[in-house]
C-alpha cells in the first residue's frame, strides 16, 4: 500500500480501502460462530480485491452463488483459507498467475462451495497443512459427518476444493 501511494494513488486508494473492509470484517467475524454465506462472500471479494491491485492483470476471479445461497448460515472464515491457499499456492508463484472461480450450488439437503485455481496444481500433501486441517476440524466440531472437505487436482493444472455442508432451505 505503501508503495502505490507514491508510484499509484488511486490503485493505493482502492487496495487501501479494500484492506480496511477486510480487516475490519474479518476481526468482527472472528467473534462471531456463524455469519450467512454472503457476509463470508464479500468478505473474500474484498481479499481478492487486494490480491488484484497486488497481481494486477495476473489475478482474474469470478464469483457464481446461487441468490438463494446467499441467506445460508455458514462458519465464518472457512472458505477464506482455500482462497488464500490457491493464490499463495497456485497462481501468484505462476508467471502468468491465473484465475479463481468460487462457486455454489446445493441440492438434496447438501450445500456444495467450491474453490478453482488453474494454477501450478498440487505440490504438496494436502492433507496436512494447517488451514485445511483446521478447515476439517471445524466443519467436524460443528456438522459431525454430515460436512466435508474434498481437495482435488484439476487437468491440466489446477485445484478444486470442495466443502459440503449441510443446506437450510428455511
Amino acid at each position: 500500500v505503501l508503495s502505490l501511494v507514491d508510484t499509484d494513488p488511486a490503485q493505493g486508494k482502492k487496495m487501501l480501502a479494500s484492506l480496511t473492509r477486510y480487516l475490519r470484517s474479518s476481526l468482527k467475524r472472528s467473534r462471531e460462530r456463524d455469519a450467512t454465506l454472503r457476509q463470508e462472500i464479500e468478505l473474500i471479494r474484498d481479499y481478492l480485491d487486494i490480491y488484484k491491485v497486488r497481481m494486477g492483470k495476473r489475478l482474474t476471479y469470478t464469483i457464481d452463488i446461487p441468490e438463494d445461497c446467499y441467506a445460508q448460515r455458514f462458519m465464518p472464515m472457512l472458505l477464506q483459507p482455500l482462497v488464500e491457499n490457491a493464490i499463495q499456492h497456485g497462481l501468484e508463484p505462476a508467471p502468468a498467475g491465473g484465475e479463481i472461480r468460487l462457486l455454489a450450488s446445493h441440492r438434496d439437503g447438501v450445500l456444495q462451495l467450491q474453490v478453482l485455481d488453474n494454477g501450478l496444481g498440487l505440490r504438496h500433501d494436502t492433507e496436512s497443512g494447517f488451514g485445511l486441517v483446521n478447515i476439517r476440524e471445524r466443519l467436524r466440531s460443528l456438522y459431525g459427518d454430515a460436512a466435508r472437505l474434498r481437495i482435488e487436482a484439476l487437468a491440466p493444472t489446477g485445484v478444486r476444493a470442495i466443502i459440503e455442508v449441510p443446506y437450510d432451505s428455511h
